[in-house]
Protein backbone atom coordinates (compact mmCIF):
# COMPACT_ATOMS: atom_id res chain seq x y z
CA UNK A 1 0.00 0.00 0.00
CA UNK A 2 3.15 2.42 0.49
CA UNK A 3 4.53 1.66 -2.73
CA UNK A 4 1.61 2.42 -4.04
CA UNK A 5 0.83 6.06 -2.53
CA UNK A 6 4.41 6.78 -3.38
CA UNK A 7 3.94 5.89 -6.93
CA UNK A 8 0.88 8.44 -7.05
CA UNK A 9 2.71 11.58 -5.38
CA UNK A 10 5.25 11.02 -8.22
CA UNK A 11 3.05 11.15 -10.66
CA UNK A 12 1.04 13.72 -9.53
CA UNK A 13 4.26 15.55 -8.94
CA UNK A 14 5.75 15.17 -12.55
CA UNK A 15 2.00 16.59 -13.77
CA UNK A 16 2.01 19.39 -11.88
CA UNK A 17 6.01 20.52 -12.73
CA UNK A 18 4.22 19.69 -16.74
CA UNK A 19 1.15 22.03 -16.15
CA UNK A 20 3.55 24.78 -14.76
CA UNK A 21 5.71 23.97 -17.35
CA UNK A 22 3.00 24.77 -19.86
CA UNK A 23 1.49 27.60 -18.17
CA UNK A 24 5.13 29.65 -18.20
CA UNK A 25 5.56 28.22 -22.29
CA UNK A 26 1.97 29.84 -23.19
CA UNK A 27 2.10 32.93 -21.61
CA UNK A 28 5.66 33.84 -22.24
CA UNK A 29 4.48 33.38 -25.87
CA UNK A 30 1.69 35.31 -25.47
CA UNK A 31 3.84 38.28 -24.86
CA UNK A 32 6.04 38.11 -28.15
CA UNK A 33 6.41 41.17 -29.87
CA UNK A 34 6.91 41.33 -33.47
CA UNK A 35 6.09 43.62 -36.34
CA UNK A 36 2.32 43.63 -36.47
CA UNK A 37 2.84 44.56 -32.81
CA UNK A 38 5.46 47.52 -33.44
CA UNK A 39 2.61 48.89 -35.76
CA UNK A 40 -0.44 49.10 -33.27
CA UNK A 41 2.25 50.76 -30.84
CA UNK A 42 2.97 53.32 -33.35
CA UNK A 43 -0.54 54.05 -34.05
CA UNK A 44 -1.72 54.37 -30.43
CA UNK A 45 0.84 57.89 -30.57
CA UNK A 46 -2.18 58.93 -32.46
CA UNK A 47 -1.84 62.88 -33.19
CA UNK A 48 0.31 64.22 -34.58
CA UNK A 49 2.04 61.55 -35.85
CA UNK A 50 1.30 60.15 -39.13
CA UNK A 51 2.36 56.26 -39.13
CA UNK A 52 2.89 54.69 -42.67
CA UNK A 53 4.00 51.14 -42.83
CA UNK A 54 6.41 48.96 -45.62
CA UNK A 55 7.40 52.39 -47.60
CA UNK A 56 9.38 51.43 -50.52
CA UNK A 57 12.25 53.41 -51.82
CA UNK A 58 14.57 53.48 -54.36
CA UNK A 59 17.77 52.50 -52.64
CA UNK A 60 21.63 52.23 -54.13
CA UNK A 61 21.35 48.70 -54.85
CA UNK A 62 17.45 48.54 -56.09
CA UNK A 63 14.76 48.74 -53.95
CA UNK A 64 14.61 48.54 -50.34
CA UNK A 65 11.34 48.20 -47.71
CA UNK A 66 11.03 50.48 -45.07
CA UNK A 67 9.07 49.00 -42.17
CA UNK A 68 7.54 52.04 -40.18
CA UNK A 69 8.04 55.75 -40.63
CA UNK A 70 6.08 58.23 -38.11
CA UNK A 71 6.03 61.99 -39.52
CA UNK A 72 5.70 64.21 -37.10
CA UNK A 73 6.28 68.06 -36.21
CA UNK A 74 9.52 66.70 -34.42
CA UNK A 75 10.97 65.13 -37.43
CA UNK A 76 10.28 61.98 -39.09
CA UNK A 77 11.34 58.65 -37.43
CA UNK A 78 12.85 55.88 -39.26
CA UNK A 79 11.77 52.55 -37.74
CA UNK A 80 13.83 49.26 -38.12
CA UNK A 81 12.40 45.84 -36.41
CA UNK A 82 14.41 42.99 -35.25
CA UNK A 83 12.46 40.59 -34.19
CA UNK A 84 15.21 38.36 -33.05
CA UNK A 85 14.85 36.32 -29.29
CA UNK A 86 18.14 36.23 -27.32
CA UNK A 87 20.35 38.14 -25.32
CA UNK A 88 22.29 40.38 -27.98
CA UNK A 89 25.67 42.17 -27.40
CA UNK A 90 27.95 44.44 -30.10
CA UNK A 91 28.58 47.72 -30.42
CA UNK A 92 27.34 50.53 -32.68
CA UNK A 93 29.56 51.01 -34.73
CA UNK A 94 30.63 46.70 -35.35
CA UNK A 95 29.84 44.94 -38.45
CA UNK A 96 28.07 42.52 -36.63
CA UNK A 97 26.52 41.69 -32.91
CA UNK A 98 25.87 38.65 -31.56
CA UNK A 99 22.53 37.05 -30.26
CA UNK A 100 22.92 34.14 -27.88
CA UNK A 101 19.65 32.44 -27.32
CA UNK A 102 19.38 29.31 -26.30
CA UNK A 103 22.75 28.04 -25.44
CA UNK A 104 23.74 29.14 -29.66
CA UNK A 105 25.67 32.12 -30.29
CA UNK A 106 24.36 33.74 -33.64
CA UNK A 107 25.44 36.33 -35.68
CA UNK A 108 23.32 38.94 -37.02
CA UNK A 109 24.00 42.09 -39.07
CA UNK A 110 24.09 45.12 -37.45
CA UNK A 111 20.44 46.58 -37.55
CA UNK A 112 21.81 50.55 -37.20
CA UNK A 113 23.25 49.91 -40.56
CA UNK A 114 20.26 48.46 -42.19
CA UNK A 115 18.26 51.61 -40.53
CA UNK A 116 20.93 54.15 -41.64
CA UNK A 117 20.77 52.49 -45.45
CA UNK A 118 17.02 53.40 -45.20
CA UNK A 119 17.18 56.78 -43.79
CA UNK A 120 19.93 56.95 -46.58
CA UNK A 121 16.95 56.08 -49.55
CA UNK A 122 14.41 57.95 -47.55
CA UNK A 123 16.44 61.33 -47.42
CA UNK A 124 17.06 60.66 -51.13
CA UNK A 125 13.10 60.58 -51.68
CA UNK A 126 11.78 63.41 -49.59
CA UNK A 127 15.07 65.55 -48.92
CA UNK A 128 16.80 66.65 -46.48
CA UNK A 129 15.20 67.59 -42.78
CA UNK A 130 15.87 65.90 -39.62
CA UNK A 131 15.57 61.87 -39.85
CA UNK A 132 15.46 60.17 -36.04
CA UNK A 133 16.67 56.77 -36.23
CA UNK A 134 15.14 54.26 -34.21
CA UNK A 135 15.85 50.59 -34.05
CA UNK A 136 13.24 48.37 -31.69
CA UNK A 137 14.10 45.12 -30.57
CA UNK A 138 10.77 42.84 -30.06
CA UNK A 139 11.85 39.85 -28.66
CA UNK A 140 15.69 40.40 -27.31
CA UNK A 141 17.19 41.48 -24.08
CA UNK A 142 19.76 44.39 -24.88
CA UNK A 143 23.03 43.18 -22.61
CA UNK A 144 25.12 46.20 -24.46
CA UNK A 145 24.79 49.58 -24.34
CA UNK A 146 23.85 50.66 -28.09
CA UNK A 147 22.83 54.23 -27.87
CA UNK A 148 19.99 56.35 -27.51
CA UNK A 149 19.02 54.68 -31.13
CA UNK A 150 18.15 51.28 -29.69
CA UNK A 151 15.45 50.38 -27.54
CA UNK A 152 13.98 47.24 -26.73
CA UNK A 153 9.82 46.67 -27.43
CA UNK A 154 8.73 48.34 -24.18
CA UNK A 155 11.14 51.65 -24.73
CA UNK A 156 9.78 52.74 -28.58
CA UNK A 157 7.39 55.06 -27.64
CA UNK A 158 9.40 56.95 -24.71
CA UNK A 159 11.94 57.11 -27.38
CA UNK A 160 9.25 58.71 -29.90
CA UNK A 161 7.95 60.86 -27.16
CA UNK A 162 10.80 62.22 -25.75
CA UNK A 163 11.12 64.35 -29.14
CA UNK A 164 9.54 67.88 -28.39
CA UNK A 165 11.19 70.17 -30.20
CA UNK A 166 9.31 71.46 -33.24
CA UNK A 167 11.72 70.97 -36.59
CA UNK A 168 9.04 70.36 -38.84
CA UNK A 169 6.31 72.97 -40.59
CA UNK A 170 2.67 71.77 -41.35
CA UNK A 171 3.98 72.39 -44.98
CA UNK A 172 6.71 70.22 -44.82
CA UNK A 173 4.92 68.05 -42.67
CA UNK A 174 2.33 67.95 -45.76
CA UNK A 175 4.53 67.81 -48.78
CA UNK A 176 6.50 64.73 -46.54
CA UNK A 177 2.93 62.81 -46.56
CA UNK A 178 2.18 62.99 -49.73
CA UNK A 179 5.44 61.84 -50.99
CA UNK A 180 5.11 58.86 -48.74
CA UNK A 181 1.37 57.98 -49.92
CA UNK A 182 3.38 57.81 -53.82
Amino acid sequence: MEILTIYWIKILATLVVFAVLLVLFFTQSATIKDGRDVGSELEKLGEPYRVFTNIVVRAEKGMMCVPFVAVSPYGVFVITVSDDAGKVRGRAGDREWEIKSRGKIETIYNPLWKNRQQVNALEKKLGSMKFIPVVVFTRAKLKTEFGPEVVPWNRLRNRILQFDNRVLSEKQIEVTVQSLLK
